[in-house]
């Protein structure tokens, strides 16, 4: 009768299928305790962490079994296998900065309470202020209580038809999120107001930032607001990546506890029009939570901090001096706009943002000039921007609107030349981390530069 011996082959094998089984059951069961999954309401997430409990245990378990025992060997290789593929899979999300696993789980972004409704005009205005938090990969991004003026923008400054003083200047500013800002305690246009007046100088800005708006929102707010409604001396442009190029967005709370919004080609042409055939098309943003809530979830957060593929994530940072999860928008789904720009012509520019869009934005500045308004365009920067722009080359955004700028003579302020000179480090604080808008340092920065070019105007 002949024996086998044992070789090293199989023993390799089953070593090499031993350490990802531990690896992902201490995983696993890592994140179930720090998350402790008790402490959530939600039925179906109870379920799941029984899963994650169940499997990360038998993990554990065929580690050993693997080790030991020769019985159900084809059953303790594969859980080995389905091991070293959830380690793959962890190891390949944190590369990419995607939450993996269950790290997803605590992550949210919501308001305190319903503030938006749809508007004609503007695609929607806010009816109150509110608090919005935003935690990603189990870390806080911001946790803000934004004000809001009665004509439902996100500014402290009220807005009044005439000017009070007829030597002085007033812009209208039109800008997206980074303008907008409900993340922040001061947007920068009330902070460029702040160093305005505090510099004695009559110049005013109302904002009509519209959070992820762009030129087609932009466009019916001056026609059918700021034109007939409002005295004014200028119009202020803060362009940020694609806003030249997007569609018409619409914002609203339908209930208590969900936000939605959709970009649309056109506006709807009345309130049943939007009811009927607009809203049943927009997708879930954020949901509406209590202050309790938000309050419970954070104190969580803040005594248990790592959850799901974070203790890859913290391994990750701790071996490389700089982790690329800066992440923002730009980069995952606009890389063209911050990538360097190549020779840029009209009809590239035309190409690249649509005829349409171009044509709306050169009827908002030649009905401002036939005012005798100023006119100025402002880029706004994002972090990967900036890093193109650090290293001698311009980006398509920047490019695009110098190139603009010059075609119509309309002065320039290049937003990206403020952080030229900031190192890594300095450019992650005015930066968050995963959301990719800038912090208030970021904003704040912008703002007493930009105040100095109006000044100086």
């Amino acid at each position: 009768m002949k024996v086998e011996k044992p070789g090293i082959v199989p023993r390799v094998v089953k070593l090499l299928l031993a350490i990802p089984s531990a690896a992902a059951g201490f995983l696993m069961l890592t994140w179930v305790y720090l998350f402790d999954p008790a402490s959530e309401v939600a039925i179906g997430f109870r379920i799941f962490s029984w899963f994650v409990l169940i499997l990360g245990t038998a993990f554990l378990l065929n580690s050993f079994l693997l080790w030991k025992r020769k019985k159900f060997l084809n059953v303790q290789l594969s859980a080995g296998v389905l091991a070293a593929f959830f380690l793959l899979f962890e190891f390949f999300c944190l590369g990419f900065g995607i939450p993996a696993s269950a790290g997803k789980v605590e992550d949210f972004d919501v308001f305190n309470q319903t503030c938006i409704t749809y508007d004609s005009i503007s695609g929607f205005r806010f009816t109150r202020g509110a608090r919005i938090a935003r935690v990603t990969n189990g870390e806080l991004e911001f946790d803000n209580h934004f004000r809001v003026n009665k004509r439902g923008m996100v500014t402290s400054q009220e807005f009044v038809a005439k000017k009070t003083d007829s030597t002085g200047k007033r812009y209208i500013v039109f800008g997206n999120s980074f303008t907008a800002a409900m993340f922040l305690q001061v947007p920068w246009p009330d902070q460029v107001q702040r160093r305005l007046d505090s510099a004695g100088k009559k110049i005013e800005l109302y904002s009509f930032g519209i959070d992820g708006g762009g030129i087609k929102n932009w466009h019916r707010i001056y026609f059918r607001e700021i034109l007939p409604d409002y005295q004014f001396d200028g119009i202020i442009f803060s362009i940020y990546g694609d806003n030249l190029a997007r569609e018409f967005l619409i914002h609203h709370h339908e209930d208590t506890v969900n936000s939605f919004v959709r970009y649309f080609p056109k506006a709807p042409d009345n309130s049943i029009d939007f009811l009927n055939n607009f809203l049943p098309k927009m997708d879930l943003i954020r949901e509406v939570r209590s202050d309790e809530w938000i309050d419970t979830r954070l104190a969580i957060l803040k005594e248990k901090p790592w959850t799901g593929s974070r203790l890859l994530t913290l391994m990750g940072k701790r071996l490389a001096p700089y982790q690329p999860t800066l992440l923002d928008f730009a980069i995952r789904f606009n890389q063209t706009w911050f990538s360097p720009a190549g020779d840029v012509s009209i009809d590239e520019i035309m190409n690249r943002y649509g005829i349409e869009k171009i044509g709306l934005l050169s009827e908002i500045v030649s009905s401002a000039r036939q005012k005798g308004a100023d006119v100025i365009f402002a880029s706004i920067p994002g972090l990967p921007g900036i890093y193109t722009h650090q290293s001698g080359k311009q980006t398509v955004t920047q490019a695009d609107i110098e190139f603009l700028s010059s075609l119509w003579n309309v002065p320039f302020f290049d937003g990206f030349d403020v952080f030229f000179t900031f190192d890594e480090q300095k450019l992650a604080s005015c930066f968050f981390e995963y959301d990719g808008h800038w912090t208030q340092e970021g904003s704040d920065w912008f703002a007493a530069s930009f105040s100095e070019f109006l000044a100086r105007r």
